[in-house]
């Protein structure tokens, strides 16, 4: 299967005054195409900052990264905002919901920036709605919805768009076990039913056992990439912080 994500030796560097931060260190990783990989690792391994240079949210200080083949890392600012509209979901730990905005209109947003029709808009969001099991929940703000509900209107509004790729950070970090595991479980539909490439950063191990492949970061580096058999052997690791 060939790969859709391909980071190549990607270092970044923060610079804190005089001091630097070495948040990744030559980190290479392939994503196949409708693979769903998980992230792991502490907190502060650079895991998170690793999604955001894939999502070309963040620069890396050096490296490359190919997103379909295209070298996102020499892209301007406006033709990669276009590029992430075009061909990447976000989900977020915290939902990023407009309050005052009904779920449908939440879910519309990215497709009205695109220049959609009204119409052609609500359409395509009652669809995404219908997809997370929201659809009667449309006309509800923000505040009416539980915190499980609010990041499946917040999945809602990522694949509205269609992308090829969803790119989670820690989507179930604030919602119950029974929540996360539903969501979970909406990922792989997405991923089995719709083909959509799945990277996702996660704390939490048992959510690990959705995903085919897991990438375990320690310091900024990925020192290794475990398969869907070897959990076990992750959870141990994991355990010991080797």
């Amino acid at each position: 299967m060939s790969s859709i994500i391909n980071v190549v030796n990607v270092t970044k560097v923060y610079k804190m005054g005089e001091a630097e931060v070495w948040a990744l260190k030559e980190v290479s990783l392939e994503v196949a195409d409708r693979e769903f990989i998980a992230i792991v690792g502490p907190s502060g391994s650079g895991k998170s900052t690793l999604l955001y240079v894939i999502g070309g949210l963040i620069r890396p200080t050096s490296g490359k990264v190919y997103i379909n083949g295209v070298d996102i890392t020499t892209m301007n600012d406006d033709k990669l905002s276009e590029f992430r509209h075009e061909n990447i979901g976000f989900v977020f730990q915290m939902y990023h919901l407009i309050p005052r905005m009904t779920a449908l209109k939440n879910v519309m947003l990215p497709l009205k920036l695109r220049g959609l029709s009204g119409r052609e808009a609500r359409r395509r969001a009652l669809e995404a709605l219908k997809l997370v099991g929201l659809e009667h929940r449309a006309n509800h703000r923000p505040t009416q919805l539980s915190g499980g509900e609010q990041q499946r209107v917040a999945i809602a509004r990522a694949i509205v768009t269609e992308p090829k790729i969803i790119l989670a950070d820690e989507p179930t970090g604030n919602v119950d076990r029974k929540s996360a595991l539903q969501i979970m479980d909406l990922f792989t539909r997405l991923n089995r039913e719709l083909g959509v490439t799945i990277v996702m950063v996660t704390h939490n191990l048992e959510l690990v056992r959705y995903c085919r492949r897991a990438a375990r970061l320690l310091d900024g580096r990925i020192v290794r990439i475990y398969t869907s058999s070897e959990y076990r052997k992750l959870a141990e690791d994991m355990t010991r912080g080797v």
